[in-house]
């Protein structure tokens, strides 16, 4: 994972703000919230889907570079 602390919108030069890991995960957190039945069928607790989603933020940025290097 190359780039998962690089700002993911940086503005001349000044990093503030989320990462990109903290975007994905928030993006992906925002999917699994808006599906939770359907979680919660295939055996998530509520306290799993924050880690899920950092999981998830993760197996993106891997896969990204893989792309990019």
């Amino acid at each position: 994972m190359t780039n998962r602390n690089d700002p993911a919108f940086p503005n001349e030069g000044k990093y503030e703000g989320l990462t990109k890991r903290e975007l994905f995960a928030a993006m992906a957190m925002q999917g699994l919230l808006s599906n939770l039945q359907e979680i919660r069928k295939e055996g998530f607790k509520d306290s799993d889907i924050e880690d899920y989603a950092v999981i998830r933020a993760d197996s993106l940025l891997r896969k990204l570079g893989e792309y990019h290097d």
